[in-house]
């Protein structure tokens, strides 16, 4: 009796043991991926979705492939037995294949790039989505959305200081107005350029007031090499084209510049919808995988690679690049300016029509190009 007693309270311990071992374990432990995969719905697809990655102008570093290629293996850990191929084309090769009949599970693409979403895209749950609502219609048609914004690009000023100070100006100290512009104009040598994919877009949606942004627009396209070199003192660039200065820095010198937030343009921003064409448990996966984009984690990470997320609640986010941070500092809590739509292509090449008219930044404002 006593033997079998001991033998019953040795089980008793060792299935306790059993039980909160492995709890204790997970509670203390740093592998937040499996305490989240042990602890979420399953997903009853098994197999593979298809990613196409259509890139755009907004992220400063790389294309977008490598951010969605880390989230996908992020997805992967928590769901076994689901695993994504991401492909990387451009809009020619998109419309080639679409024509043709083909077609991704999951597409990411920049605004512009689709006229009819309703024709191949899934209408999407947006409701409880952590993004603002006027930024969410940027991907509706109606009262309908086929795709979710899940980053965007903008602008900076960059002021060449050795120029400035090797003449007779001393740098602005912030964004310069028209009239502060106006003035080094008529002095000798000074000049302005910009930078980037329709850099005159991002000029018409940034913060300058009209005088100055009418400099901007007939201001002509540099490249990054002869800025550096001196051949002018200011030139309004993308975040790529940002990014590509800090490139530089650790293969040679640069003069020193200051860098002013020409805050988040809607122009650039990158979209993510999902195949009209999924069955309920393959559409619930790709689902699953636009929520893993949109985490604090992931949108916090993206500025990382020199773009701005588009989830609220990411504002104390403070990203590694000192640069990168000042931007970052400049833009957050204020709304993303510029037009967009799935048709903004075609706008696009209308405002650019105008301003090669020499439409001036206030009528184009007063139509609400740019605002």
């Amino acid at each position: 009796m006593k033997g079998r007693m001991i033998a019953l309270f040795l089980f008793a311990a060792v299935l306790a043991l059993g039980i909160c071992y492995p709890y204790e374990l997970l509670r203390h432990s740093d592998l937040s991926f499996v305490k989240g995969w042990i602890g979420q719905k399953r997903l009853e697809y098994k197999g593979e979705l298809s990613v196409w990655h259509v890139p755009g102008s907004g992220m400063g570093m790389g294309d977008g492939s490598s951010f969605l290629a880390a989230r996908a293996k992020e997805f992967e850990r928590k769901n076994f037995g689901i695993y994504l191929t991401i492909e990387t084309m451009d809009e020619a090769e998109l419309q080639k294949r679409l024509h043709r009949g083909e077609a991704p599970d999951i597409l990411s693409f920049p605004a512009g790039s689709l006229e009819t979403p309703e024709n191949m895209l899934s209408v999407l749950h947006t409701k409880e989505l952590p993004i603002e609502e006027a930024l969410l219609k940027t991907g509706c048609v109606g009262k309908d959305c086929y795709a979710i914004p899940y980053y965007y690009g903008g602008g900076a000023l960059v002021v060449n200081d050795d120029l400035l100070y090797a003449g007779t100006l001393m740098p602005p100290g912030g964004i310069p107005d028209g009239q502060w512009l106006a003035d080094a104009m008529a002095t000798d040598g000074f000049s302005l350029v910009r930078m980037g994919e329709h850099s005159e877009l991002f000029a018409l949606a940034s913060p300058l007031d009209d005088a100055a942004a009418d400099l901007f627009l007939t201001a002509p396209v540099g490249t990054l090499t002869a800025f550096l070199k001196g051949e002018a003192q200011m030139a309004l660039m993308d975040l790529k084209t940002l990014y590509a200065i800090k490139q530089r820095e650790n293969t040679g010198h640069i003069p020193s510049l200051s860098i002013y937030g020409m805050g988040a343009s809607l122009y650039s921003a990158q979209y993510m919808g999902l195949s009209k064409d999924l069955n309920e448990e393959k559409w619930a996966a790709a689902e699953a995988f636009i929520t893993v984009v949109l985490s604090e984690s992931s949108q916090q990470r993206l500025l990382e690679y020199w773009c701005y997320p588009v989830r609220t609640g990411v504002e104390d986010y403070i990203p590694e690049d000192i640069r990168m941070a000042s931007l970052w500092e400049s833009i957050k809590g204020e709304k993303a300016r510029g037009f967009t739509a799935f048709t903004q292509g075609g706008v696009e090449e209308t405002v650019l029509e105008l301003v090669q008219q020499k439409e001036g930044a206030a009528a184009l404002r007063r139509r609400g190009y740019g605002t």
